[in-house]
C-alpha cells in the first residue's frame, strides 16, 4: 500500500509539485520519440526536467536558505533548458502541437511558482545575513559584557521553512511568460 506523502516536507511546496507534474508528462512525451533519440534529445529533455524537480528537493535538504536559494536556481536553469527541449520536440514533429503546447503551460506554471519560491527564498537570505551582522555588531559591541555576547549562539538564525502563503495553489499563472521572469532577466535580481 502505498504511503501519503503530501503533508511531508519538499511535498508541500507547490514549484515541487508542479516540476514533479512536469516530469511525469516529459516521461508521457518522450515515450514516442524515436529511438534514434534515446541518447539525444530523449535523455536531454528526460534529465533537464528531473534537475527541476529534484533541485527543488535538494535544495530542501540542506535546511539552510542560502544553500536553498542556489539549488533553487540550479532548477531555474534547468526549466529553461526543458522549455528549449520540447520547442525543438516540436519543431522536429516528436511531439504534436496539443502536447507541446499542455507540456509548456505546466513548465510556465512551474516557472511562476519557482520564481515565487526563489523569490521568497532570497528574503530568507538577506534576513539570515542581516541577522548575523546584527549579531556580530552586538557580540562586538563595547556596550555588551563579554560574558553575554559570548555566550549568543553562533546563528541566530532557525533552518528554512518556507513561507505559508507558497504551500497553497495561486490564481494566477499569468507572470512570468517563462524563465526569462517578469522583467525580460535571466535570473533573480540578488544584492551582494
Amino acid at each position: 500500500m502505498a504511503r501519503d506523502k503530501r503533508g511531508k516536507g519538499y511535498h508541500k511546496i507547490m514549484a515541487w509539485q508542479r516540476a514533479h507534474a512536469l516530469v511525469l508528462q516529459v516521461y508521457t512525451l518522450i515515450a514516442g520519440f524515436p529511438r534514434q533519440e534515446m541518447f539525444g534529445l530523449t535523455g536531454q529533455l528526460r534529465d533537464a526536467a528531473v534537475s527541476v524537480a529534484a533541485n527543488i528537493v535538494e535544495g530542501y535538504a540542506r535546511g539552510r536558505p542560502k544553500q536553498f536559494l542556489y539549488h533553487l536556481n540550479v532548477s531555474w536553469g534547468s526549466l529553461a533548458e526543458v522549455e528549449y527541449y520540447l520547442e525543438l520536440a516540436e519543431e522536429r514533429r516528436y511531439v504534436t502541437a496539443e502536447q507541446y503546447e499542455s507540456a509548456e503551460a505546466l513548465r510556465r506554471e512551474t516557472a511562476y511558482l519557482l520564481h515565487r519560491l526563489m523569490q521568497s527564498v532570497a528574503k530568507r537570505v538577506e534576513e539570515e545575513e542581516a541577522s548575523r551582522t546584527t549579531y556580530r555588531q552586538l557580540k562586538e559591541s563595547a556596550e555588551v559584557p563579554y560574558e553575554v555576547a559570548s555566550a549568543l549562539p553562533d546563528s541566530s538564525v532557525p533552518p528554512y521553512d518556507p513561507d505559508p502563503h507558497l504551500l497553497m495553489a495561486p490564481t494566477d499563472f499569468s507572470s512570468p511568460s517563462g524563465p526569462s521572469g517578469p522583467s525580460g532577466t535571466s535570473s533573480l535580481s540578488r544584492s551582494k
